[in-house]
């Protein structure tokens, strides 16, 4: 429903825009105040927005609200990458800018090492060194006594 709104909302905004480049002057839609016209546009792109936003949640809500494998270590990476993304970007731009690579290479490479860093810093750094986890806002490694079981959780 609301992607047939916004459909409608953007043909009726583009029709209004082409009514008023091909109108002839002395049209009687012409002589029509331009606060109507005003109001025209400002509410059809008000409500192709709004519909367009909503079709996209509701699109999301039906298609992405279901568990994935994954979940649960995007869930644990987000903050360490939070953390990590801001010092690494500095750190890129502080190495390649005197290379002066221009305005696509530069942005690509500070892009490609942020990712980079953050994957390769997160996997092999913080999540296996016990005292950094905490550090990161992960939960703390409980070591585990060979032949120990660990207690059943509800």
């Amino acid at each position: 429903m609301t992607l047939w709104l916004a459909l409608g909302a953007i043909g009726w905004y583009f029709g209004i825009r082409v009514l008023g480049r091909v109108l002839p002057v002395d049209s009687e839609l012409r002589q029509w105040p331009d606060g109507f016209w005003t109001t025209q546009v400002l509410v059809t792109q008000s409500v192709y927005l709004w519909c367009a936003l909503l079709t996209l949640l509701g699109w999301a809500k039906m298609t992405l609200d279901r568990p994935f494998r994954w979940l649960p270590y995007c869930t644990e990476a987000i903050y360490p990458w939070y953390m990590l993304h801001q010092s690494l970007i500095i750190a890129l731009l502080f190495w390649l800018k005197p290379l002066q690579l221009g305005p696509w290479t530069e942005p690509l490479l500070v892009l490609a090492g942020t990712v980079g860093g953050c994957v390769l810093m997160h996997e092999y750094l913080i999540r296996r060194v016990g005292w950094l986890r905490p550090l990161f806002g992960l939960k703390a490694r409980i070591p585990v006594k060979p032949g120990a079981t660990l207690p059943a959780t509800a």
